[in-house]
């Protein structure tokens, strides 16, 4: 019979750990332990509860950080506690249904390393809500767990891995906080086998109030770059640039360029450039035109923010047989819905082209390490090239 350890990283939340507590210790389905790691919580009432339940029960187990290290070094210090074959991760504040561990089991197989579960969420007044799928139903049938993962936590509560291959791709210890789930999924998604349950075994409280300004931004930056190092993980090491050339035309082509990209934009098209300069229209959204990539030698796409471009159009270009340097082009009629566009899939771009000084601090805002960020107007409001 395989095993299960329950992994829980707490900080704080003193008043919903005995339900938790409660929930582990009556599985259907027993778990070997119940590792709990303390953050370094502020509120004494946490250790408290815990050298409590562990005195009364053997299978629960408590370690401690004298300081507050984050979620990824406090679940990577579960992950080295443990023993078991499979490890389930649960969040401080939340619970599962008595027979979650029994259904998880009965999934099991030599060829799972990554099982997980819908969940129900609980309202701050008590109301309950099914999230099926990771939040994204409408994706189930259509394509793999691991290219939906690309752009969606899909493999969310409850999740149960493989805690040897989940060491194998290094644990927590390079992941970053607030994603590392993410992180992980897509790691396993890329040597191993993920397996969707379609019930709610997991019961996850939601909490009132939003991100700040300065969390929000450093999330969509953190996943663009996870997003971004899996692309290149995937399609190969040729695609990993440690020096991107700026677009390889003249300055005076460049701006040609640009205004034919705005037009292309019209017919929600992007602009490509082949090895002998010459400018190619690629249409985008239309599935049979995708396959004009394959004809082409092209050195760069240009993509204007005007173009209802997705992330599967993107992934294509980046799945191309000879992938271009994908670039983002913008000007001064920027609209919110291009920005927030931009936002979320910038990890598909090389470089961003900025023709106009709109929005110019939030795209800044948002860009992660592996993008260059080109300013094509100089201090005075002229373009510089």
């Amino acid at each position: 019979m395989r095993t299960i350890d329950i992994l829980v990283p707490v900080y704080n939340r003193a008043e919903h750990l005995p339900e938790l507590l409660r929930s582990c210790l009556r599985q259907s389905h027993k778990a070997s332990r119940i590792i709990m790691v303390d953050d370094a919580s502020t509120e004494p009432e946490v250790a408290e509860l815990l050298s409590h339940h562990a005195d009364r029960f053997d299978e629960i187990r408590v370690v401690s950080h004298e300081e507050n290290r984050g979620v990824c070094a406090t679940q990577q210090t579960a992950l080295e506690h443990s023993t078991a074959d499979f490890v389930a991760f649960l969040d401080c504040d939340d619970f599962l249904p008595t027979n979650a561990l029994e259904r998880v089991h009965e999934h099991l197989s030599t060829g799972v390393d990554y099982l997980f579960s819908d969940r129900i969420e609980i309202e701050p007044n008590g109301s309950e809500r099914l999230v099926r799928y990771g939040g994204q139903p409408h994706l189930i049938g259509d394509g793999s767990v691991r290219d939906h993962l690309l752009d969606n936590m899909v493999a969310s509560h409850l999740k149960v891995l493989d805690r040897r291959r989940l060491m194998d791709v290094g644990g927590f210890t390079d992941s970053v906080d607030g994603i590392q789930d993410w992180d992980i999924a897509l790691r396993i998604s890329e040597i191993g086998a993920l397996e969707y349950i379609p019930e709610p075994l997991y019961f996850h409280r939601v909490h009132p109030g939003q991100l700040s300004q300065i969390q929000n931004q450093r999330m969509i930056r953190d996943t663009n770059r996870v997003r971004r190092r899996t692309l290149c993980r995937r399609f190969g090491p040729r695609f990993e640039r440690d020096s991107m050339s700026i677009l390889g035309v003249e300055p005076a082509d460049r701006i040609s360029l640009f205004h034919l990209a705005e037009s292309a934009a019209r017919f929600d098209a992007a602009v490509g450039v082949d090895s002998e300069r010459r400018p190619v229209f690629i249409p985008l959204g239309v599935d049979d035109q995708r396959t004009n990539l394959e004809r082409f030698d092209l050195d760069y796409v240009l993509i204007h923010h005007h173009v209802e471009y997705r992330s599967t159009e993107l992934l294509n270009l980046w799945r191309s047989p000879r992938r271009p340097t994908l670039c983002f082009l913008t000007s001064d009629d920027m609209e919110e819905n291009s920005t927030s566009r931009f936002r979320w899939l910038n990890s598909y771009f090389d470089e961003v082209f900025m023709f106009g000084r709109t929005n110019w601090l939030a795209i800044d805002d948002f860009i992660h390490n592996e993008l260059k960020l080109i300013d094509c107007v100089g201090k005075a409001g002229q373009r510089a090239i």
